[in-house]
């Protein structure tokens, strides 16, 4: 399932210029290059519906833009805190 769920997130994103990841464990990254948060949510949008559509999974997903200074333990960490917070809100809408 995991080597599914990478090629489905290679072919959502730009072939020769971003790139995708396993993270670890179920989670993975994506790193998109000269992009606005309205490409990220374009981008985030074909991932999750291709996971949908092709293995029957829902997913949760962080975006974090990089900021001039940060480190990448930074950029990582702000990623983090916003899918946990997609996950948070994705439960509490699912709640009776």
């Amino acid at each position: 399932m995991l080597r599914t769920v990478g090629r489905l997130i290679n072919k959502c994103i730009r072939v020769g210029v971003d790139s995708g990841y396993r993270y670890g464990g179920d989670e993975f990254g994506v790193i998109l290059i000269d992009s606005d948060l309205s490409v990220a949510e374009e981008i985030g949008k074909r991932i999750r519906e291709a996971l949908k559509e092709n293995g029957g999974l829902n997913v949760s997903l962080g975006c974090a833009m990089y900021s001039e200074g940060m480190s990448a333990e930074d950029l990582i960490a702000a990623a983090d805190k916003r899918l946990y917070a997609m996950k948070s809100q994705s439960r509490l809408d699912r709640a009776p």
